[in-house]
């Protein structure tokens, strides 16, 4: 049997939470935890890290972040018809920070996906100058059920996306990019980049806690102020 499972999906925070749970439930059980950078690791390091038991003799957890979906390249599709053609005695988790394409995934492999809330992009696709009602409403709405760290997250790369694509400098599908720069252009020049620093500022203050107001009001106050 196959021990290999899949962690993926554009809800960061709740797919990291499932796989800190996988990972101290095995340190819990004295298994030592192997991490792994999938956008990085060659076969040997593979190799070694699944063909040998850890230094006190017991059982091993093998993490390896983003191999999926990092860049098409030799060294992932080796790495990955040896991971897929092969079976191993120890637990393996593809942690992934996006959706995996099912149909690169051999059938039987358990794989976890945590989707975004649909609010949540409509939310992002509300924000627009001096039009602060719609997305407040719908930001309280996501209030009640996502994390506002997911929610800042997301709000962040959006701006920041808006404003590669405002440059022409989007690298993302055709569709996403002209649908980007359409809302990019409602803002001033320069506005962009201007609230993106104040999201950074935000972000900056919170992580060095010299922050006398939590991420949900700024939130409130951020939106309220577009």
């Amino acid at each position: 049997m196959n021990k290999i499972s899949i962690i993926c999906g554009e809800n960061l925070i709740t797919s990291r939470q499932a796989l800190s749970l996988k990972i101290r439930n095995a340190q819990q059980k004295k298994i030592e935890v192997v991490n792994l950078d999938g956008t990085k690791v060659s076969l040997e390091q593979i190799r070694s890290a699944t063909g040998s038991s850890s230094m006190f003799g017991n059982d091993k957890l093998i993490v390896v972040e983003n191999l999926l979906t990092s860049q098409k390249s030799q060294r992932k599709e080796k790495i990955t018809e040896y991971l897929f053609k092969k079976e191993f005695n120890n637990e393996i988790i593809l942690w992934e920070g996006k959706n995996v394409d099912r149909r690169t995934i051999p059938n039987g492999l358990k794989i976890e996906t945590f989707e975004l809330d649909k609010q949540l992009f409509k939310f992002l696709d509300s924000i627009k100058p001096n039009n602060p009602l719609k997305p407040l409403t719908i930001l309280k709405e996501l209030e009640k059920t996502e994390a506002p760290e997911l929610v800042f997250f997301m709000l962040t790369r959006q701006i920041r996306q808006l404003i590669l694509a405002k440059e022409d400098l989007y690298k993302g599908a055709p569709w996403q990019g002209a649908k980007l720069k359409a809302q990019a252009g409602l803002f001033m020049p320069d506005y962009l980049e201007k609230i993106y620093q104040e999201l950074q500022q935000i972000d900056y203050n919170q992580k060095t806690g010299n922050d006398a107001l939590n991420l949900l009001s700024h939130l409130d106050i951020f939106v309220a102020s577009l």
